[in-house]
């Protein structure tokens, strides 16, 4: 994350490290469209993807999707 900081002087901008739990997707257009969104239970480890009333588990998240709308990171404890 240290790219995305660059004016950042916050001392763990160096040594912190960032896991993912979470991947908004969004289809369609600006104007409507639908989302679905990639999360992690980091109790079990294990990811899922919500879609409106229905929860599958899934291997691990699309990130390199063009649907991928926002990602959502945790900074790990030291």
């Amino acid at each position: 994350m240290r790219k995305y900081a660059k004016h950042s002087d916050h001392s763990s901008k160096q040594r912190a490290l960032y896991d993912l739990y979470g991947v908004s997707h969004h289809s369609g257009s600006l104007s409507g469209g639908h989302y679905v969104c990639d999360v992690k239970n980091v109790a079990e480890g294990k990811w899922y993807r919500c879609n409106d009333s229905h929860v599958s588990s899934i291997a691990s998240p699309d990130t390199s999707s063009s649907s991928a709308y926002v990602l959502f990171y945790v900074m790990r404890e030291d």
